[in-house]
């Protein structure tokens, strides 16, 4: 609203205005150089490196997971699992997320061809069959193990695929995703 006034001239032009553009700018480089996917620096060397020499340091293990172990590596080797263990002929898949997942694009695969719905932990499993989902997947942090077994029965589902995720180096790995099938 600021910028439609006829003032905004004025405002644009002082100096403190132009200083939070490229104070804003700065830290948009920062971020995409640092982006963990594919980081603009020699991020791999560097980390390699303190890891080797600060085998204990916290900070540095979740960093080289981070940028040497290769979560897009991670991500991609789950997509790649979703699209073989997931039935080419499902056209509905649902989805029981956790937080911020990005398994979620792999369900998609091929593009075009299915679609996701996204299970909340108060859908019954009437709703699930209503919408005529068969398969399930979901992240172990999403549906801990020790919460699987009620939800299996409740549900009348099987666990019908696993996939492990390899990280080595984190102090915490990530758990499961797993494949359910509705009986």
């Amino acid at each position: 609203m600021l910028l439609i006034r006829p003032i905004q001239s004025l405002v644009v032009r002082h100096a403190e205005w132009q200083r939070l553009g490229l104070v804003t700018m700065g830290f948009t480089i920062a971020l995409v150089i640092a982006s963990g996917d594919r980081p603009l620096f020699p991020a791999q060397t560097i980390f390699s490196a303190l890891r080797e020499n600060f085998p204990q340091n916290e900070f540095i293990s979740e960093e080289c997971g981070r940028y040497v172990d290769g979560g897009y590596r991670n991500s991609q080797a789950r997509r790649d699992y979703l699209l073989t263990a997931l039935p080419a002929s499902e056209k509905t898949v649902g989805y029981f997320p956790y937080k911020f997942d990005v398994d979620e694009p792999g369900l998609w695969l091929p593009f075009g061809r299915r679609s996701v719905v996204c299970i909340l932990p108060e859908d019954s499993p009437a709703y699930l069959r209503a919408q005529g989902i068969k398969y399930l997947v979901t992240y172990g942090k999403a549906l801990p193990e020790e919460h699987l077994s009620t939800w299996l029965k409740e549900y009348n589902a099987t666990v019908v695929g696993q996939f492990t995720f390899q990280t080595p180096g984190l102090k915490n790995p990530n758990k499961d995703l797993y494949l359910i099938r509705l009986n």
